[in-house]
């Protein structure tokens, strides 16, 4: 009921019912397959001038694929290692994601979102999209910055946020940055996003610079990891 309350949900929603040294000694072959079966597509998937033996290649991946096609995310990054020392632990969706990652990982820790990760991406779309037409403080803040970076990539060439909205939309469409603000702002949430950047080995030990924060200060905290565009939620363990 907190959320309801001094969150951003809609009042129809009744709460009482409802990414340097990133893996371990991997291949290119490893690493593909890792993006493949974490459900994202990713770019120039499998593609090589340089394979002597593409037949073989394929039956490899088909092999992999049928080894693991009940394990989504079957490689173990350094940061799994990290993260249990911190006793905390990535968790793997349990299901296929074709660019919905980002709100389904969110969607696993928010209660009220639980299985339903396309309805929260358009009804956080849709909140976005009424703060920029009625022009509220947020809506023109995140207008102006969308603009201000004209040209970045995660404007995916739009010239407005608006337009920007239209085309997110897409559930097949990789979640951005601006995403992350708007769940943030959407949920009444903050949210710190560990990538691989953030991770080295020193001394054999592996270590991580503070996450990526949004949101400020809120009483409900997610935590992300970030990896060759695909994103999953991590979970703190008790004791």
């Amino acid at each position: 009921m907190h959320l309801q309350k001094f969150g951003n949900f809609p009042v129809e929603i009744d709460l009482t019912t409802i990414d340097a040294a990133a893996e371990i000694n991997l291949t290119a072959t490893d690493a593909a397959q890792s993006t493949e079966l974490n459900g994202e597509q990713p770019k120039n998937m499998y593609k090589s001038s340089n394979s002597k033996n593409p037949k073989k290649t394929k039956q490899k991946i088909q092999l992999l694929r049928s080894e693991n096609r009940n394990n989504l995310s079957p490689t173990v990054h350094s940061f799994d290692l990290w993260l249990s020392s911190k006793n905390m632990k990535r968790i793997p969706h349990q299901t296929s994601q074709y660019g919905n990652c980002l709100y389904e990982s969110v969607a696993n820790c928010i209660q009220l979102w639980k299985e339903k990760p396309v309805e929260l991406r358009l009804q956080t779309i849709n909140w976005a999209r009424l703060q920029v037409t009625q022009g509220t403080q947020w809506g023109r803040e995140i207008s102006q910055s969308f603009q201000d970076r004209g040209g970045n990539l995660d404007n995916y060439g739009k010239h407005s946020f608006l337009e920007y909205l239209d085309f997110i939309e897409n559930p097949y469409t990789y979640g951005t940055e601006y995403d992350i603000i708007m769940l943030c702002a959407f949920l009444n949430i903050s949210i710190d996003v560990y990538t691989s950047s953030l991770l080295s080995i020193i001394g054999g030990e592996s270590r991580s610079e503070r996450p990526l924060h949004f949101g400020g200060i809120r009483e409900t905290n997610v935590i992300l990891w970030h990896y060759k565009e695909h994103y999953e939620p991590i979970k703190l363990l008790c004791g």
